[in-house]
């Protein structure tokens, strides 16, 4: 599925596969997995502790319908330079518009990593 973000079907999105494979191989930084879920009645990958946390929460939370790990890829110009860019979720809401959501450590944002985004 290609378009303008706003011609998205993201019923269709939120149900399909995500878009890219989360690796796990010895020695790595991230501890990645498998979250199971009540509001899906499946298991949702994630990369890391800080996104499991934020699954926690989704879960939890009564207006979310549906959660969707890797669902898209976003791309785009950046001037001459053309980006592409996975979010961590989809969060489908009731009587909402659905929350795209990146996961990241307070810690780590900069402006360089925010401008690309």
């Amino acid at each position: 599925m290609e378009g303008p973000i706003n011609e998205v079907d993201l019923g269709g999105v939120e149900r399909a596969l995500p878009v890219r494979k989360i690796s796990s191989y010895p020695g790595q930084r991230n501890r990645p997995g498998l979250f199971w879920s009540a509001t899906t009645r499946g298991h949702v990958p994630y990369e890391s502790w800080l996104e499991l946390d934020r699954l926690l929460l989704a879960d939890a939370g009564p207006e979310v319908t549906w959660i969707a790990a890797q669902p898209m890829a976003l791309t785009g110009l950046d001037g001459d330079t053309r980006r592409r860019h996975v979010p961590d979720l989809l969060l489908s809401r009731s009587g909402r518009r659905p929350l795209v959501v990146d996961v990241k450590d307070a810690r780590r944002l900069d402006q360089r990593w925010l401008a690309t985004r």
